[in-house]
């Protein structure tokens, strides 16, 4: 059983199966519940801390290995404007972007399911995939399950067209008041 908040947990869980496989997957699951009840350190325990200490432990005992982890939230991502999200468990996002580019042997996706969703057997096979379909890339991914329907994020370049022209508001030898900023807060 590994603490979430005890880095030493992560390590000994580690070191006591290191020899036995090339790869190894985890599919991380503590924020993948919908209570609410948690305070804001719970959550960065369970969340960015977590992946953080697994990942150092894992640089610790299993460097010549590769990892690919599989983030499970909810309440994370808005994908349809009416589910209620809870800020402090996107926290978790930022180790899912930034370790795969830093680190070479991982991978990370993340996947954020809809609350109160049945936990049944396609959710079960879904996860199963999404685990063992990671690629060292998926950083840039973030995927949500809303209903039967699976939702990729993806941006793109905005064409904002020729029509735009540059308006500088500021004049060489102007003179311009500035009010504000300058208070001091006690």
């Amino acid at each position: 059983m590994i603490n979430p908040e005890e880095r030493g947990d992560y390590a000994l869980y580690l070191s006591n199966i290191k020899k036995k496989y090339n790869e190894y997957y985890v599919i991380h699951l503590w924020l993948s519940d919908d209570h609410p009840a948690l305070d804001e350190k719970s959550y960065l325990s369970k969340g960015v801390y977590s992946l953080l200490y697994l990942t150092q432990a894992f640089n610790e005992v299993c460097l010549d290995k590769s990892l690919k982890v599989l983030v499970v939230t909810t309440q994370v991502h808005s994908v349809l404007g009416s589910e209620d999200i809870l800020p402090v468990k996107s926290t978790i996002l930022g180790p899912c972007k930034v370790i795969p580019q830093e680190q070479d042997n991982m991978a990370f996706r993340s996947i954020d399911l809809e609350s109160g969703c049945d936990w049944g057997s396609s959710l079960i096979k879904n996860l199963y995939w999404e685990a063992d379909t990671i690629l060292p890339s998926d950083f840039k991914e973030e995927v949500a399950y809303r209903g039967k329907y699976r939702w990729i994020k993806k941006l793109e370049p905005c064409d904002r067209g020729a029509q735009v022209v540059p308006y500088n508001r500021l004049k060489k030898q102007g003179v311009y008041v500035i009010t504000g900023g300058f208070r001091r807060h006690s």
